[in-house]
């Protein structure tokens, strides 16, 4: 606030005592704009760079570069208010004026690419966003390839193949730019710790994806690759994913060393937990451990169907269809609604010649 009302203080000096369009008035509303965006006042800050702006339109060529700077000051204060059309539309024209004028730096080019790619971010239109950063790495591998900015530049490529689901490009371009951050940045620094951060998520993303397609071995070799990038909370979820592909694998005490070691990292809700552990102790046909999970299950969510479903799971394993069909339907009241796991179920073989097990599987079909 001091620093606002001494600039203030001199732009007043500077009107009564100079021409009202002279270039350093203009300066001093560029200087006030700036103040009001570091104190996150942004209507304020639009009024004083649009007053530099009609100044130094009335003295400068459209090209040169105190104006094209005026301009994508202009361009971050329509992105600051979220007027993302506004903000593109000017910094196209600033790109354009930068790429047609002589004197500017290929550094200040990049960074000027680079915001404009940061604005169609900001509207979700990601090929947008990707040419625009391809030509500001263009600029900056020019002017420095192992400086920060290019690590920048590479991480936000990254961030944009992510949200088009190119994970394998996302995968790239994230390790590109941790290579290049882990090198010029302390280890504390932010950004890199952000680099850390989104190379975890690519690669539990990726394992997901292979999880889903049921290649356990591959899914675990990104998961425990996510592991070296992951704070405590991605941890935490990293270990429970590595349980479900050791789970769909057979392999019930490794699923089970693994959702335990997830839930002493990072205490998220108990149910999921439970649910995860219990089956695999179903699966072991560790019925007295089981019994135990579930009743606890049952206290934390007594309205959760899936509680009921691992109940009926439960009896049909120990071949008590009745039990377990009183199970199944109140799954079904609870909201329980996906025929797929009920179908694929082994356990409910039991159960398949049953005519309630029939209408069950018929209510579902309705439902979806």
């Amino acid at each position: 606030d001091e620093a606002l009302r001494l600039q203030k203080q001199v732009n007043q000096f500077l009107i009564e005592n100079l021409e009202g369009n002279h270039p350093s008035i203009a300066a001093s509303h560029n200087n006030i704009a700036s103040i009001f965006q570091s104190l996150d006042r942004y209507e304020e800050a639009l009024t004083q760079q649009q007053k530099a702006i009609s100044i130094l339109k009335q003295t400068l060529e459209s090209d040169h570069p105190d104006l094209i700077k005026c301009y994508g000051n202009l361009a971050t204060i329509f992105q600051s208010l979220g007027r993302y059309e506004e903000a593109i539309e000017v910094q196209e024209y600033v790109v354009t004026l930068m790429n047609s004028t002589l004197g500017f730096n290929s550094f200040l080019v990049a960074t000027s690419y680079n915001n404009l790619a940061s604005m169609y971010k900001d509207l979700e239109q990601f090929q947008e966003a990707i040419k625009a950063q391809r030509k500001s790495m263009f600029y900056q591998l020019k002017s420095n390839p192992e400086h920060p900015s290019m690590g920048i530049c590479y991480h936000n490529m990254g961030e944009y193949f992510f949200n088009l689901n190119h994970i394998d490009s996302a995968m790239f371009y994230g390790y590109k730019a941790y290579s290049i951050l882990k090198k010029t940045l302390p280890n504390s620094h932010h950004l890199l710790k952000a680099a850390e951060k989104y190379l975890s998520i690519y690669n539990i993303q990726s394992g997901q994806d292979r999880l889903t397609n049921r290649d356990c071995e591959g899914a675990r070799k990104h998961f425990y690759e996510a592991l070296t990038y992951s704070d405590s909370i991605q941890a935490a979820v990293v270990y429970y994913l590595i349980g479900d592909s050791y789970y769909f694998d057979k392999e019930f005490e490794l699923s089970i060393k693994n959702y335990n070691l997830s839930y002493s990292i990072e205490k998220y809700d108990r149910s999921i937990y439970l649910n995860s552990l219990c089956l695999s102790y179903l699966r072991m046909n560790n019925f007295p451990i089981a019994e135990e999970l579930l009743k606890e299950y049952e206290l934390v969510s007594s309205a959760d169907g899936f509680v009921y479903r691992n109940w009926a799971i439960y009896h049909a394993l120990q071949n008590q269809p009745q039990l377990a069909l009183t199970n199944l339907e109140k799954a079904l009241k609870l909201g329980f609604n996906d025929l797929q796991k009920i179908e694929e179920e082994e356990a409910f073989e039991v159960l398949r010649d049953e005519p309630r097990y029939q209408a069950i599987v018929e209510q579902l079909r309705n439902r979806n």
